[in-house]
């Protein structure tokens, strides 16, 4: 019974000695785990920050252009092998420039400070802005708004401007909109941060940058005495080096040139005041792993670092951990606030609405007038802001593959008008294999072209109210005669558009595509022939078709309201349109697919005949192009690809863009050799040979980028591009 419950007990301690070493055994393994956290610097980056940028793996890439064999057959040219040559025979002679600079690279202090520099690029680098970068781009789009705008108008209409030079009265408005928002004139944050792997190395070099500033600084202004020293923050050193405004020279006579320029002395006062007590400081130092530089108003940037809440946590950046086994090499930030002060917002147009209501009051018009205007002015700020979506934050991360890159980039802003509801089955009439396509689908509703319609009627009634009435009586009479038979054109335009075009684009879908296959020995006569088929660069609109019927009926229509315009021209006293004179119409060519209509070229213009600008239409797609036989690819159904890669038509997405490089540079080529045929003809033999080898090589090397493939869509309310890029390194 004991030799029982001796065993029982020894099971016991045996398991929990098991337990306890597997947890340890977790925890070694875990261990590494956790310190490879990918992008360590998102977690010293605060979660404030305006805007974020980081690279990574760059010696592992660079490593890949230098191993690779595209840049051993650049380096094999002879023009490289010449240059390389000279460069050593340069080197050996110690009074030749090379050889003082080939001595002093040898020299053991340059070869630290070199292996530092090259420690600094080969890990990561990272790009940081604080909050501060907000509001320096308020400022300086309030500041370029008053000089650009406010200023000259406002002096014009105050009386300012009598006599005054432009120079002059925007030096005033430029100081008043500085004193307008002098709180937000500071020296935004600003971290550039290096990951080392060699610490020792990188203090060293801290040092010894220290000591030659300093004896730099002995021979400087005493002004900047004790301007240089080393600080702590949280527990790192840093060097720093601190200005301030009151460095500045503040030459009595700029001083009262502030004052005079500003609303009065006492505004100048102020700015200038603001002004002497705006700081800058460099710093300069290792927090653990990374080298530091930081450009800001104070250190507090580098005691925030580390503290609060890190980058990582917000919701944009979740990718990073989503995609942590990959070979990341780059990340970007751009927040909601930062964005909004590049995009075109609610806000602005409310500023806008403000400025014109402070305007209305100086303008010389009547009480009437300015009150419509008023009026008015709200009106269109209303309408405008029902097309300004909100604008929100945006980041993108990018990683290694085995043959290129790849990338998401994520859009927290509103794109109404995207559509990702459906495939995009106009990749099916791109001509198969083009050089670039972008094909996208929007969302089709009237309600744009009824602002549009809106706005014209009222842009119109203020003519007819306070423009028509300033005109002589026989020119009134005569303009009332003409717009009596125009306005029911104009009404046709608004019923056919309405009716016919609308409905018959509601497919939404439209795209840009891009081809060379058109070839051509002599594309104009007076040049002279050439001995190879030069291509042309064929550019060319797809968009889908809901309704081709409405379609041809909305043009029928255009073309008809355009035939009576013509007729009320012909009409006008002095006319100088030919009374014989009939808007061509275009030739009509039967497709299998469908119908195309051309304009051929004067033949005096001497043109091949096959360039033809044209427009196709079938049951579901119409094309504007440059040729018949692109028009007839585009029309036909085709298996999509760009590069070699299929492009998706059987799920939903907003757009699609792609780019055949390799295909670009062979469309290229055939005009470079032409180039060097003509351009050679001076050369020796020999030169002449060895310049269309380069040529050749160079072009060679270019299609390693083979092409780029990208696909837009929505996802939880958050638009999403995914790309990818292929480098295929050559085969010889």
């Amino acid at each position: 019974m004991n030799m029982l419950k001796g065993n029982g007990m020894n099971s016991v301690l045996r398991s929990g000695l098991l337990a306890v070493v597997a947890f340890l055994l977790a925890a070694t393994v875990q261990a590494p785990a956790l310190a490879a956290k990918p992008v360590p610097s998102l977690d010293i980056v605060p979660a404030d920050a305006a805007f974020y940028s980081v690279m990574l793996r760059n010696q592992e890439q660079l490593d890949a252009i230098v191993n690779s064999k595209a840049f051993a057959k650049l380096k094999a040219l002879p023009y490289v092998q010449m240059g390389l040559g000279l460069y050593q025979i340069q080197a050996v002679s110690s009074d030749s420039p090379i050889g003082k600079f080939e001595a002093a690279r040898r020299d053991p202090e340059v070869k630290k400070s070199l292996a530092f520099l090259a420690d600094l690029f080969s890990a990561e680098i990272f790009v940081y802005g604080g909050p501060g970068f907000n509001q320096a781009i308020e400022l300086m789009q309030g500041v370029y708004g008053d000089v650009l705008f406010g200023g000259p108008f406002m002096a014009g209409i105050s009386g300012e401007a009598r006599g005054a030079r432009m120079e002059e009265i925007q030096g005033r408005a430029f100081v008043r909109a500085l004193v307008d928002r002098v709180d937000l004139i500071k020296f935004p944050e600003l971290v550039i941060g290096f990951k080392v792997k060699d610490q020792a190395l990188a203090k060293e070099q801290l040092d010894q940058l220290d000591l030659n500033l300093k004896l730099v600084l002995t021979q400087a202004p005493p002004l900047l005495n004790n301007r240089l020293k080393w600080m702590t923050v949280s527990g790192h050193s840093y060097l720093t080096f601190t200005l301030d405004g009151a460095m500045a020279p503040w030459d009595p006579g700029v001083v009262e040139k502030i004052r005079s320029l500003a609303a009065t002395p006492d505004d100048g006062d102020k700015l200038i005041e603001h002004l002497k007590k705006t700081t800058l400081v460099i710093s300069l130092g290792l927090r653990d792993d990374y080298l530091l530089l930081a450009i800001s108003p104070s250190t507090d940037v580098l005691a925030r670092l580390g503290n609060g809440t890190p980058l990582r946590s917000l919701p944009e950046l979740a990718a990073v951990a989503k995609f942590a086994d990959k070979r990341i090499c780059s990340v970007s930030y751009l927040s909601k606030t930062l964005n909004q002060h590049f995009s075109q917002t609610k806000g602005g147009i409310d500023n806008l609405l403000r400025t014109v209501k402070t305007l209305l009051p100086s303008l010389p018009v009547p009480d009437k007038l300015r009150e419509e205007i008023a009026k008015d002015a709200a009106d269109v700020a209303a309408d405008l802001k029902t097309l300004i979506p909100e604008v929100g934050a945006t980041s993108s991360i990018g990683f290694l593959t085995d043959s290129g890159l790849e990338s998401y980039a994520y859009d927290w802003s509103e794109h109404p008008e995207l559509d990702s509801s459906k495939p995009l089955d106009l990749l099916k009439h791109i001509g198969g294999n083009p050089i670039a396509v972008l094909v996208g689908r929007s969302k089709v509703s009237p309600e744009g072209y009824d602002l549009l319609v809106k706005w014209v009627g009222i842009g119109y009634r203020y003519v007819e109210e306070y423009g028509l009435p300033q005109l002589k009586a026989k020119e009134r009479a005569e303009f009332d005669k003409v717009f009596a038979q125009v306005k029911p054109l104009l009404g046709r335009l608004d019923k056919a558009t309405r009716t016919l075009l609308i409905p018959g684009l509601a497919d939404g879908q439209g795209g840009l595509v891009i081809d060379a296959k058109l070839t051509s020995l002599q594309f104009i006569k007076a040049l002279p022939p050439t001995e190879q088929p030069l291509p042309m660069i064929e550019p060319a609109i797809v968009v889908g078709v809901r309704d081709a019927a409405k379609l041809k009926q909305a043009f029928a229509e255009y073309y008809s309201v355009a035939d009576d315009f013509v007729e009320v021209l012909k009409g006008i006293e002095k006319s100088e349109v030919p009374k014989n004179f009939k808007i061509p119409r275009p030739r009509a060519y039967s497709l299998r697919q469908g119908t195309a209509y051309g304009y051929p070229l004067p033949a005096e213009w001497g043109v091949d005949t096959r360039v033809l600008p044209n427009a196709g239409l079938s049951e579901k797609v119409a094309v504007l192009s440059l040729s018949g036989k692109h028009t007839l690819r585009l029309l036909s159904e085709t298996e999509p690809k760009i590069a070699g890669v299929p492009l998706p038509t059987d799920r939903p997405l907003a757009a699609v863009g792609g780019l055949d490089f390799a295909a670009f540079v062979d469309a290229l080529t055939p005009w470079v050799e032409l180039a060097l045929d003509k351009g050679t003809v001076q050369l020796s033999p020999q030169d002449a040979k060895m310049a269309r080898q380069h040529a050749k090589a160079v072009l060679e090397v270019l299609k390693v980028y083979r092409g780029t493939v990208s696909e837009t869509y929505v996802e939880d309310k958050v638009t999403l591009t995914h790309s990818r890029t292929e480098f295929h390194d050559i085969e010889e």
